[in-house]
């Protein structure tokens, strides 16, 4: 899919890679959403799911600790890219999932779809 990313300095040895979900929650489903954000997050170690609960966006997000890498180095830029990367790969997995439950599904039916054969 297509979507919107972010990259934010939180602080010298510190960043957060965002990618925004390219699909609006629908506002009645707000507390469903929050089930379906906790079921994508199951597993996920380096990334997860945020869910602003005020506006329904959801993102992927993935921090990067770069303590130790002097900053535009080749050690950091690599670093920052496979949490680019690993941040990219997670939405695009889970995708169809937020998809589905945008589409109507039960997050059950939802989380489903992650699963089963296409």
């Amino acid at each position: 899919g297509q979507w919107y990313g972010v990259i934010e300095q939180r602080d010298p040895a510190t960043v957060v890679v965002y990618s925004l979900v390219p699909v609006e929650l629908p506002p009645e489903r707000f507390v469903e959403a929050m089930e379906l954000t906790l079921r994508l997050n199951e597993g996920m170690t380096t990334s997860s799911f945020d869910l602003d609960v005020d506006t329904g966006e959801m993102a992927v997000r993935t921090g990067v600790d770069l303590t130790g890498r002097e900053p535009r180095t080749d050690p950091a830029l690599d670093s920052l890219r496979r949490a680019i990367q690993a941040n990219a790969a997670v939405l695009d997995d889970h995708l169809e999932a937020v998809e589905a439950f945008c589409s109507g599904s039960t997050v059950s039916e939802a989380i489903a779809s992650l699963t089963s054969p296409t």
